[in-house]
């Protein structure tokens, strides 16, 4: 079984060469053919009657028929199609241009001549910045076309006055103060950035009010109970706020928003207070449950060093009654036996008492022996027989 796939796999891999062989011959053929005919005409002379002016053949077919009409090529053409661009201040334009037979993907080059008045972004977009005149330029593949921009001065076309917004309001453009109240009233031009000559504040009836104008701000003082007018104008453009003025105190429609507000706070004041003990209380049951916890386990740990230590002693006493229980019995297991072997073993007659015979003649003609020490038994240790 393996012979036959090595076989099969020695006969693939010379296929595999026999093709690609061939392919490589081919491709040398492809263009080994077209250089030796190349070369072959190169090398062969023309005949002896060729002339190429009277002689008709074929063109070759990577050559254009000259029948055929050329295309006339047309120069490119670049024209901007804005004229005296007028712009003001802060404005902006996106100049429109006019491009003819110029290839895909030219590059348009943009520049102003007084940037400071009229600037040109890479994409044709001019941006006014002061008034004056700017001449804006484009060009590609050396061609050129210009326009003029003219920047004009950003003319105000609405004027605001400014009030403060801790003022009461009682309507559109009426202002309550009270008499001493000094209001510092803005003003407002739009379009921003527009310009004005001259800023003029007027004051409506001078018996209730002064003014302090500085400019575009106006300083408005409360003297005495009336209404009065405040006006502004800038080059013909008029704006106005009236003032109704009061005795000094507190306004019913302040005090009520006090009211409101103070009613507001209190019940936030209530809340957080609710809240706050809550959270108290809570955290001293939590504290004081750990204490007690704490205290517990403290006791516990008493008890049972308490009753570790009752247990050592009562182990200890019994340990040493046993011993003196021991102690006791050694010794009066070891007098029993020193009474029992006295009780045992004869008496010996003491010396007095055998002198006393042999005076008194009462072992007359006896012999007498002379008394000598009884032999004594030596001492011995203490063993577990003699306790039993």
């Amino acid at each position: 079984m393996i012979m036959g796939i090595n076989k099969q796999q020695k006969r693939r891999k010379r296929m595999a060469i026999i093709i690609v062989i061939v392919i490589v011959i081919a491709l040398a053929l492809t263009f080994v053919i077209p250089l030796a005919q190349m070369a072959y005409a190169a090398e062969t002379p023309p005949p002896p009657d060729y002339n190429p002016a009277t002689m008709t053949h074929d063109p070759a077919p990577w050559v254009d028929d000259p029948e055929e009409p050329v295309e006339e090529v047309l120069p490119p053409m670049l024209r901007i199609m804005n004229t005296n661009i007028q712009l003001d201040v802060g404005q902006q334009l996106q100049i429109q241009l006019d491009m003819e037979n110029f290839p895909e993907g030219t590059i348009l080059e943009w520049a102003s001549r007084n940037p400071a008045v009229a600037g040109v972004d890479p994409y044709g977009v001019v941006v006014a910045y002061s008034p004056g005149r700017a001449e804006v330029f484009v060009s590609a593949m050396g061609i050129m076309s210009s326009v003029l921009v003219t920047v004009h001065e950003l003319k105000a076309n609405k004027i605001s006055i400014i009030v403060g917004d801790n003022i009461s309001q009682l309507g559109p453009r009426l202002y309550e103060v009270t008499v001493g109240d000094v209001i510092k009233l803005g003003s407002r031009i739009e379009p921003e950035g527009a310009k004005v000559d001259k800023i003029v504040w007027k004051l409506g009836n001078e018996n209730v009010a002064s003014i302090n104008p500085n400019s575009q701000t106006c300083e408005f003082i409360a003297e005495a109970v009336g209404e009065t007018q405040v006006t502004v104008t800038a080059d013909g453009i008029v704006d106005a706020v009236s003032f109704r003025i009061v005795e000094s105190g507190v306004p019913i429609d302040m005090l009520w928003t006090y009211i409101k507000y103070g009613i507001i706070l209190v019940i936030v004041i209530i809340v957080a207070a609710v809240v706050l003990t809550s959270l108290a209380q809570r955290h001293k049951k939590i504290k004081a449950r750990e204490a007690r916890e704490k205290a517990q386990k403290a006791a516990a740990a008493k008890r049972r060093k308490e009753e570790a230590e009752r247990l050592a002693r009562e182990e200890a006493a019994e340990r040493r009654a046993r011993e003196e229980a021991m102690e006791r019995r050694a010794r009066e297991e070891a007098a029993q036996r020193e009474r029992q072997r006295e009780m045992l073993e004869p008496r010996p007659a003491r010396a007095e008492e055998r002198i006393t015979q042999r005076v008194n003649g009462s072992a007359v003609g006896a012999s007498v022996s002379a008394p000598r020490d009884e032999e004594k038994e030596p001492d011995r240790p203490l063993t577990l027989d003699d306790l039993e």
